[in-house]
């Protein structure tokens, strides 16, 4: 019964949930699950060192070199949260267009991932691997995230400094990027779980439980090793 339930999903969806495009309405309609934001990260303790194209460089561990920041850039980075707050309240409250919050985004001010991937927006939900590994280091902007209303801008404190979160709504087709770094890697693996779920539960509104089924006590079967069924 177990292989049964496995080899039906694998036979719809295939085994990585590949098939779920021939369901069309579901694939397109299933990014509405998703949180969309765009991020805009002020470091306030230290900068990253960049190399004269801009590009960050790399120490020997690997890691995005750092250094710290004099007085004076302090005192900017701080004017600069400053004036984010300013349009964080005026975007809240109707007085601020959104897209000036683009504009900071694509300016100096931003400190955080500057392709034009993520500045079109992340995308977040449970059960995503890219949200998960976004979450074990900034768990706070995920959740805060998810909280927000659209078209709102909150502010959230991080270990280097603090992230300004827009919400936006979803764009349909975003999930056509499904680079293995990128929101949408498992995107068609979890829009087939979606649906084959669904498609249970309706099942099961015809399943029809006889006098026999009480007869039956399957915790008293006998452990067997003798056929396992693998996923």
């Amino acid at each position: 019964m177990i292989y049964k339930a496995w080899a039906a999903s694998t036979k719809i969806f295939g085994t990585y949930g590949e098939k779920i495009v021939s369901y069309t309405d579901h694939y397109e309609s299933y990014i509405n699950n998703y949180t969309r934001v765009k991020l805009l990260f002020i470091r306030t303790e230290n900068k990253f060192v960049t190399d004269e194209n801009g590009n960050r460089v790399k120490g020997e561990n690997g890691n995005d070199l750092v250094v710290d920041l004099t007085d004076e850039e302090k005192a900017e980075r701080q004017a600069r949260i400053e004036e984010l707050r300013t349009v964080k309240e005026g975007i809240n409250n109707g007085t601020v267009a959104p897209e000036r919050f683009d504009e900071l985004l694509n300016s100096d001010y931003n400190e955080g991932d500057r392709s034009a991937t993520a500045r079109n927006g992340y995308y977040f939900k449970d059960g995503s691997s890219f949200t998960a590994d976004f979450a074990s280091a900034l768990s706070q902007v995920v959740s805060t995230a998810y909280s927000m209303d659209l078209l709102t801008v909150e502010e959230v404190a991080c270990d280097f400094g603090v992230c300004f979160i827009l919400r936006e709504q979803v764009v349909l087709g975003a999930y056509e990027n499904t680079d293995e770094s990128w929101c949408f890697s498992d995107y068609k693996a979890l829009a087939a779980s979606a649906l084959y779920q669904e498609m249970l539960t309706e099942g099961a509104k015809e399943v029809e439980i006889r006098d026999k089924w009480s007869e039956i006590s399957p915790i008293t079967i006998p452990y067997t090793t003798n056929y396992t069924a693998r996923l």
